[in-house]
């Protein structure tokens, strides 16, 4: 449970290079406040039908970089009973929002009773045109794998974006959780986001932004 305080006090802490950068929200229902310890954002996707649901950083033209923050997420009470609580990262993302790269975990498979669903916990893909579902049957296992997590626990997570090569790493890990060799997403540079799925209680809080181009 989120618990509601000060806005001015308990808004998600963003820092970068550039100063303090303003959020928009893009199809999600937001509260602020403390949960777990941290200053936290929570974000629930308004309307599947609508599109991506994004925290986007406001004056953010990101291309190359880490980016870093923590997340809590579990499957929201009135979703899908498959629903598996989807929140990450969507970088590059283009004017209208609808094109992509995107990190994501899904927060109720690190600890699923079922292998097979374990190993869908970390999940990359880019959109238009390389949705997980089409990267899943064409290319099974190249772009998801196994991670420990627990829902509605912090997780950190650190994503290195190079010029056409990502890595993830979560729990502060020293070697990468997952790699991506091969950007998949059409835009080279553009805005950036922490995501936010379909039937989704989502946690965000303690992001650092590091660009390097």
């Amino acid at each position: 449970m989120l618990l509601v305080s000060n806005f001015a006090m308990c808004q998600l802490q963003v820092t970068t290079h550039e100063g303090d950068q303003g959020l928009t929200y893009v199809n999600l229902d937001i509260q602020t406040g403390i949960y777990k310890g941290n200053a936290a954002i929570y974000g629930k996707q308004k309307d599947p039908e609508k599109g991506s649901s994004l925290i986007l950083i406001n004056g953010m033209e990101f291309s190359t970089g880490v980016v870093e923050f923590d997340l809590a997420g579990s499957r929201s009470e009135d979703s899908h009973p498959q629903s598996r609580g989807f929140l990450g990262l969507a970088f590059r993302i283009g004017e209208d929002n609808t094109a992509y790269d995107c990190f994501y975990l899904r927060a109720a498979n690190g600890r699923a009773d079922d292998q097979l669903q374990r190993n869908h916990t970390v999940q990359y893909m880019a959109v238009p045109g390389f949705e997980w579902p089409k990267l899943r049957e064409e290319t099974p296992g190249k772009y998801e794998t196994y991670v420990d997590m627990v829902a509605k626990e912090w997780t950190h997570v650190k994503i290195i974006i190079e010029e056409n090569r990502a890595e993830i790493y979560v729990h502060d890990a020293t070697q990468p959780t997952m790699m991506v060799n091969g950007l998949l997403g059409k835009e080279k540079s553009g805005k950036l986001a922490l995501w936010v799925g379909p039937g989704t209680d989502a946690y965000f809080s303690n992001l650092k932004i590091v660009k390097t181009k």
